[in-house]
């Protein structure tokens, strides 16, 4: 249901943001994500 998916995107979008912290702290960020 929607609560589940709503629990899930949470889910993720903390994943995501660990992620995007590691890739900073390696310096590989940059090389993803063009820059702004």
């Amino acid at each position: 249901g929607a609560a589940r998916r709503q629990c899930c995107d949470i889910k993720w979008g903390r994943l995501k943001a660990a992620i995007d912290v590691r890739l900073r702290s390696c310096g590989l960020h940059e090389t993803i994500t063009p820059p702004k």
